[in-house]
C-alpha cells in the first residue's frame, strides 16, 4: 500500500525552467486527498525549496542538502543533522583554495560563496535556470573565507562547480583523502561534498522509522548520482528518462523526463489511489 513518495526535485519534479507542471501539481493534490506523503527529496536547504511545494499540505517532511538534514517543514523546525565540521572544512579549503572552482557552504539555511567566484560565475558553464537559480540563492561572503568557516553555526555540505574535467579529477583526488567526506553530483559541472554518513537514502530509512512507515510502501524517484541512494532505500524505484545511467541501472523502472511530468504520469498509471486523474 503506497504511502509516501519521495521526489529529487531538480530534473525530477521540477521542469527545467524549475517551474511544478500541472500534472505534478494535480499529484500533490491527490496526495493530500489520499493522505499520501509527499517528501522532497533534494541538494537544496529548505529556504531554496519552492514554496508552492513546501507550502502544500501533502508536504510535512523535506530531505534537505543530500541527506545532511531532514525538517519538519510547517514550524521548519530540523529534525535530523548530518553535517561537517568546521575544521575540516577549513582543511579542505586550504586544500583546494589554488583552483579555479567555487567553493559554495550551505550553513544555516543559506548557502555562501566568495565575492569574488560570485562575479566570475558565468565563466562557469551553468545552464541558465541553473545560473539563474545560483545567483539568486547565494549570499555574497566579502571577509576572509577562513574566518567566515570558522563563524558558520554549522555546515550542512559544500558545493564545487569546476571549469574542465582535468579540474574535477584533481578536486576529487584531493577530496578523496578526507576519510569523513563523500561525494555526489547532480549537475554536469557541479561536486557535491557531504558527510559520508549522509545520503538521501540514510535520510529516507531514518524519516520512515520515525513515521513507522515500511520503505516498502515507499516510491521514490531521481534523475541523478545524488538520487543513487534514495533508490536503493525505497520500496519502488523509479528514474527519470532523463536520468543518468548509473541510476537508470538500479531503478525498477523508467517514467517519461521531468519535462513531461514523469512523476505525476508514472503514480496515475500505477497507484489505485489515483486511478480517477485525468492522466490515467
Amino acid at each position: 500500500m503506497l504511502k509516501m513518495i519521495v521526489s529529487d526535485l531538480d530534473g525530477t519534479f521540477l521542469t527545467e525552467d524549475k517551474k511544478i507542471s500541472q500534472e505534478n501539481h494535480e499529484l500533490l493534490e491527490k496526495c493530500h486527498q489520499n493522505n499520501i506523503l509527499f517528501i522532497p527529496a533534494s541538494g537544496r536547504l529548505l529556504s531554496g525549496m519552492s514554496h508552492e511545494i513546501i507550502n502544500h499540505p501533502s508536504v510535512l517532511y523535506a530531505i534537505c542538502g543530500n541527506g545532511s538534514s531532514i525538517y519538519s517543514v510547517k514550524d521548519k523546525k530540523e529534525l535530523f543533522f548530518c553535517g561537517l565540521s568546521n575544521n575540516l572544512v577549513i582543511d579542505l579549503y586550504n586544500k583546494l583554495n589554488h583552483f579555479d572552482i567555487t567553493f559554495d557552504i550551505f550553513s544555516d539555511n543559506e548557502v555562501y560563496t566568495q565575492k569574488s567566484v560570485m562575479d566570475r560565475l558565468h565563466e562557469f558553464n551553468l545552464d541558465q535556470g541553473i545560473y539563474h537559480y545560483v545567483v539568486s540563492s547565494r549570499k555574497v561572503v566579502e571577509s576572509d573565507m577562513i574566518q567566515f568557516i570558522r563563524s558558520c553555526p554549522q555546515i550542512d555540505r559544500l558545493n564545487i562547480f569546476y571549469k574542465d574535467e582535468d579540474t574535477k579529477r584533481k578536486v576529487i583526488e584531493i577530496i578523496k583523502q578526507f576519510s569523513e567526506l563523500t561525494t555526489s553530483s547532480s549537475l554536469k559541472t557541479n561536486i557535491e561534498v557531504m558527510n559520508k554518513k549522509a545520503s538521501k537514502g540514510n535520510a529516507l530509512k531514518w524519516l520512515c522509522e520515525r513515521l513507522d512507515v515500511n520503505c516498502k510502501d515507499v516510491v521514490a524517484f531521481g534523475d541523478a548520482n545524488n538520487d543513487v541512494t534514495l533508490l536503493q532505500n525505497a520500496g519502488i524505484k523509479v528514474a527519470m528518462e532523463n536520468a543518468c545511467i548509473e541510476l537508470k541501472l538500479i531503478a525498477d523502472t523508467i517514467t517519461t523526463s521531468n519535462e513531461e511530468s514523469g512523476v505525476a504520469k508514472y503514480c496515475f498509471k500505477h497507484f489505485e489511489e489515483f486511478k480517477d486523474s485525468n492522466l490515467e
